[in-house]
């Protein structure tokens, strides 16, 4: 196993490292080798067009379910499976988004009730 993370550590990009680093040798993260591929990551051509998306109030994108960065929930996934923490500031934000008063409706935060959409066309009703 000792090949594999060297090889992960040597020749993986920021996320890879940081990720390796984290989540099998247990660095802590408010190292200054963590700090700084933290930052690289978040530098990232894709992070940073994901977090471009996010609206003022947390919301990332224009739905909730669908690709990043048009969707929250597939831009969520995107951002942790890079490295990004739960307890970074865009993480605190989506999280303040998700649990925020559904009655303020934004134009961008295009969610439905699933059983709406399959009840639509007689998909999803019940047979006796």
């Amino acid at each position: 196993m000792e090949n594999i993370l060297e090889l992960l550590l040597e020749n993986g990009g920021s996320s890879i490292r940081y990720r390796t680093k984290r989540e099998i040798l247990h660095e802590d993260k408010t190292s200054s080798d963590m700090v700084a591929l933290q930052n690289d990551i978040m530098n990232s051509p894709k992070v940073r067009k994901i977090l471009a998306a996010q609206h003022d109030d947390g919301w990332i994108g224009i739905e909730l379910h669908g690709g990043a960065p048009q969707a929250l929930d597939s831009s969520v996934a995107c951002l942790l499976s890079r490295g990004i923490e739960r307890d970074s500031e865009p993480m605190k934000k989506v999280v303040k988004a998700l649990l925020a008063d559904e009655t303020q409706e934004k134009p961008y935060r295009t969610i439905f009730h699933g059983e709406d959409a399959l009840d639509k066309g007689g998909r999803g009703e019940t047979k006796p």
